[in-house]
């Protein structure tokens, strides 16, 4: 009689706490179960926990699966000798020459990678040039367009960018009379830039042959670059670029 009293007591807890569950998880998903009485309640329980007890013979029943052998992604990865568990693994060391090696070597590649560059950016120069003409004429046509307001989406029609434009200058305009330190500031921020942008000297030389290329091949780029600027400066270049954002940012 007693351990009949016992596991009636267990089937009671664990048909309870099996529609508690249940409950739990339909509110965590965003679902609601239809069981408005205790009843319902206890009813639902019932059918899990049987259903449990069902699955857990199964299981006891059916035959153990035969263990796979371990592939490569499920061994333990194992520790290069001599170091610990935890212990920070230092970085792969830079792969050197023996001229990166030689000063004179790095100095002499950047030189010539400077003087590449400044064909590069020649040539970049002219291609932002020809970029910001067409952008032009086409701003041009658009402005001139009493349509284009109707085919722009809003605040995109070329009026409203040029209204957008005197707005920013007329609110710097005002911030800077409020306090002339923002264009002390913006003023040295902009020149500092420009001689990062073209002075190799304004930057730590690399140290090795490959980084110190890379370093002078933006630099020459950007020489080049406003180069071509300052000789266009008849057919407006510079104005151009710097009306379509064409602005030389490389180092």
């Amino acid at each position: 009689m007693e351990r009949r009293r016992r596991e009636s007591e267990n089937l009671g807890r664990d048909v309870e706490g099996a529609a508690h569950e249940a409950l739990g998880q339909a509110i965590r998903a965003g679902r609601t179960l239809n069981l408005p009485t205790p009843s319902d309640v206890r009813a639902y329980g019932a059918n899990l926990a049987q259903a449990r007890r069902t699955e857990t013979k199964r299981a006891g029943s059916s035959a153990r699966p035969i263990p796979r052998p371990a592939s490569a992604d499920t061994l333990p990865t194992q520790r290069p000798i001599g170091q610990t568990k935890g212990a920070p693994v230092a970085p792969p060391a830079r792969r050197t020459t023996s001229l990166d090696r030689n000063p004179y070597a790095i100095a002499a590649a950047g030189q010539a990678a400077q003087m590449a560059g400044n064909v590069g950016g020649v040539i970049r120069g002219a291609f932002h040039t020809a970029e910001g003409l067409a952008s032009g004429a086409m701003f041009l046509g658009r402005i001139t367009n009493p349509y284009d307001r109707l085919m722009s989406a809003p605040g995109q029609s070329a009026g409203d960018q040029v209204l957008g434009a005197g707005k920013s200058v007329a609110d710097y305009t005002k911030r800077a009379l409020a306090n002339p330190q923002i264009v002390v500031d913006d003023v040295r921020n902009g020149a500092h830039q420009l001689r990062v942008d073209l002075d190799s000297a304004a930057t730590p030389t690399g140290q090795t042959v490959r980084e110190e290329v890379d370093h002078r091949l933006g630099i020459g780029a950007n020489q080049g670059e406003l180069a071509w600027n300052v000789g266009s400066l008849a057919i407006g270049g510079p104005e151009i670029n710097a009306l379509t954002g064409s602005v030389p940012r490389r180092s």
